[in-house]
């Protein structure tokens, strides 16, 4: 039986592979941590907060790769029904397959926040990315380049979608400098998202197949007695549960607000 990432609705995958991420026990890192809450920046009595009502903390909101897109005006709308889009929208559903891109740009709008200490929460523009590719890799583009707001070019659920339908005159461009090759254990992992924050991650292995989906890693947590997840033993965890002490990545994917726990997935270690 295959088991999709995109049909995940809640709780936390249980991932299966044979070349698990090594451990060590030597940890010097917190037993939590999570982006969207560092510093009370999801807490309306932190002086970090921005009134954000997802509470996303230093995270930009999640975006949608897929959705229905409206030709009229070129809207793209996220979190909608595909017969809702057909039937009441008059759009197009698309199924863009652009997580990858959906990830970096993720990325580097959290990264915008933590340099600026402030939250400007940048919507940048995933077409810009996937369309105006002019180096070898996403990374080089990023680097060279720089990539425009959503403003400039609109996401329109296409890898295809031409360059030159990107506005002539941007009014901004954000670009990264460089990027680390991170050491593949759970202790380096940790390390770098806490030093550096998110990291773009991919290719998960689901079950006995490979899902090429790169998504964005958050944070991480152990499962605790009462805490709230969705899909599992009726949503809270109580005393005695197997999952307790269990601990789990917090990843921001690209599936919309709506999609699991807020645009999130928790996956276990």
């Amino acid at each position: 039986m295959k088991i999709h990432v995109e049909y995940y609705v809640g709780g936390i995958f249980e991932v299966k592979t044979t070349d698990p991420l090594p451990k060590s026990f030597a940890y010097d890192q917190v037993e939590s941590f999570d982006w969207r809450n560092r510093h009370g920046a999801n807490s309306p009595g932190s002086l970090y907060w921005d009134g954000d009502i997802d509470s996303s903390g230093w995270m930009t909101p999640p975006r949608c790769q897929n959705g229905c897109l409206v030709l009229q005006d070129t809207s793209f709308y996220c979190d909608v029904e595909y017969s809702f889009c057909s039937d009441s929208l008059g759009g197009i559903w698309k199924n863009s397959m652009l997580c990858g891109y959906f990830a970096a740009i993720a990325q580097v709008e959290a990264i915008t926040n933590l340099y600026f200490n402030q939250h400007i929460d940048p919507d940048l523009s995933e077409q810009d990315a996937a369309s105006c590719l002019r180096g070898d890799s996403l990374f080089e583009n990023l680097r060279d380049s720089g990539v425009v707001n959503e403003e400039c070019f609109k996401f329109m659920g296409d890898f295809h979608e031409p360059c030159s339908t990107k506005c002539i005159s941007p009014q901004e461009k954000i670009r990264i400098t460089d990027k680390i090759i991170i050491q593949r254990t759970e202790s380096e992992v940790k390390k770098a998202l806490i030093n550096y924050g998110p990291l773009t991650v991919a290719d998960l292995l689901f079950a006995n197949d490979t899902i090429h989906h790169s998504i964005l890693l958050a944070g991480y947590d152990i499962i605790d007695e009462g805490d709230s997840l969705w899909g599992i033993e009726d949503t809270c965890i109580f005393y005695g549960s197997q999952y307790i002490g269990r601990p789990y990545w917090i990843l921001k994917d690209s599936y919309g607000n709506s999609d699991s726990h807020h645009g999130y997935k928790y996956i276990f270690f």
